[in-house]
């Protein structure tokens, strides 16, 4: 029996064999049938001829399968490239060329040799758990699209420190509404469960469209634990119309992707009694790996970091040590590049380490600019404009200025209650920005737009907005 097999048999098969792992649409899997389903399909790979090191591509909608295809490769010393099926297939073609994919699992149906290509040849001489395990395809909000690829040791080894401080046990039921090709829909939604023998309940995708019966859905699974992003939070408190609700306070709801915005936070809390629980993660340094106690209190820290990950300040940038890096990186599907556990890496976040250990999220290199020689953060600019303005959502767009050098325009989504006149009381807007900003801050203008462009878990697609 392999290392990798032998690990995921005692996760799978051990004290937790006969808890549930999955549910959905009523339909129960235990710890132990799934890791049956996944060693029986592990054969069948094996007798179609797939060889172990081999990459293969798993594109499937939200099912336990589409998950345990992942086990089922890695039972068979392969690695899974997670693909959302709603990528476009010039893209999938291309990602399977570059990375000489010849088999993948589309829907749960093997195809062999799904690409015409020469096998890759060179001999892995790296200890087994070392070797890539999963790749995760980044969406790129940025413009920059990143393939991270994780062994085993570095995806499982995150994941069973995050969930120990998460306190996710036997008796929890997660409930499961991302998309499974992301890092949140994978890591923090399957693995983080699976280690601490959980109930993984399988929801509907989210989407604009199924935001509406989410408060519903989130009751009737009975789930314990739930993880959103701040554009989920947000859709959940439109979706009140300001009336407060007590039958989601028991929850454990722990907010991820992207900042979350103090304003976001508290408007949660009174609306639902819930003081979210933010965490922190980047997925090239192992996925999440702070958590805080409170979004209320102390506002924008993430947390304490996992035990084994050392964080510190550079300058107001925060760097990052972690055994949980991913061992290679391929940006924008050119050279492969590696990472090493013993360096500090630069996360492209700004951030302080407060006096209590926690972690302060300030925002992002790449939102904030420097106008006239001053430097405004695009998170604050957006965390004031949702406080005071009377708008649905708002995006901040960098641009470059003739006179400044740099400035940012705000993109802003009107409340659905708000009649649909010529629109154009911007100067009330920019009064009341005013109000808690200096001129120099202001944004250059301010337009209306139907709705933020976003990725499937809500994160804002601003190289939308900068390439348009």
């Amino acid at each position: 029996m392999s290392k990798i097999k032998e690990q995921l048999f005692q996760v799978f098969c051990g004290k937790n064999a006969d808890n549930i792992l999955f549910n959905q649409d009523s339909i129960f899997m235990d710890y132990r049938a799934s890791f049956t389903w996944a060693e029986e399909h592990a054969l069948k790979l094996e007798r179609y001829g797939v060889k172990k090191n081999e990459k293969i591509a798993v594109i499937g909608q939200n099912s336990p399968e589409t998950l345990l295809w992942t086990i089922a490769n890695g039972i068979n010393g392969c690695s899974s490239l997670l693909i959302n099926p709603e990528t476009n297939k010039t893209t999938i073609k291309l990602i399977l060329e570059r990375l000489q994919i010849k088999h993948v699992i589309f829907n749960n149906h093997f195809e062999k040799n799904f690409l015409t290509k020469h096998e890759n040849e060179f001999e892995v001489r790296i200890d087994e758990l070392d070797q890539p395990f999963i790749s995760i395809l980044s969406s790129g909000t940025t413009g920059v699209g990143k393939i991270i690829n994780h062994s085993f040791r570095t995806i499982f080894g995150s994941a069973e420190s995050f969930s120990t401080q998460w306190g996710l046990n036997a008796q929890c039921r997660v409930f499961h509404n991302w998309p499974m090709s992301y890092m949140a829909g994978y890591f923090n939604l399957f693995l983080c469960p699976l280690l601490s023998g959980a109930q993984i309940f399988i929801g509907r995708a989210y989407s604009n469209q199924t935001v509406f019966s989410l408060c519903d859905e989130l009751i009737n699974s009975q789930c314990t634990d739930v993880i959103l992003s701040p554009t989920m939070a947000q859709g959940l408190i439109r979706r009140q119309r300001g009336e407060a609700r007590s039958d989601l306070n028991k929850k454990k709801v722990i907010s991820t992707s992207s900042i979350l915005y103090p304003t976001i936070a508290k408007e949660f809390f009174r609306i639902f009694g819930i003081d979210m629980k933010p965490c922190y993660g980047i997925t090239e340094y192992g996925g999440s790996f702070t958590l805080g106690a409170s979004s209320i209190n102390r506002e924008l820290s993430v947390g304490l970091s996992l035990p084994e990950v050392e964080l510190s300040e550079r300058d107001g940038e925060l760097y990052i040590r972690s055994p949980f890096v991913a061992p290679s990186i391929i940006v924008n599907l050119g050279e492969e590049t590696y990472q090493n556990s013993n360096n500090f890496y630069k996360t492209d976040d700004l951030g302080y380490i407060g006096t209590d250990g926690e972690v302060y999220l300030t925002g992002r290199n790449s939102e904030n600019i420097k106008k006239g020689g001053e430097f405004i953060s695009l998170v604050e600019i957006e965390n004031i404009a949702l406080r005071t303005l009377d708008i649905d959502e708002v995006i901040a767009i960098p641009e470059k200025s003739d006179f400044w050098g740099e400035d940012y325009s705000l993109k802003v989504v009107k409340l659905a209650d708000t009649e649909n006149d010529s629109g154009d009381n911007t100067s009330a807007m920019f009064a009341e920005l005013l109000k808690y900003l200096p001129r120099k801050h202001l944004p250059s203008k301010i337009q209306f737009v139907e709705k933020i462009q976003r990725t499937s878990s809500g994160k804002p697609l601003k190289r939308f907005y900068l390439d348009s």
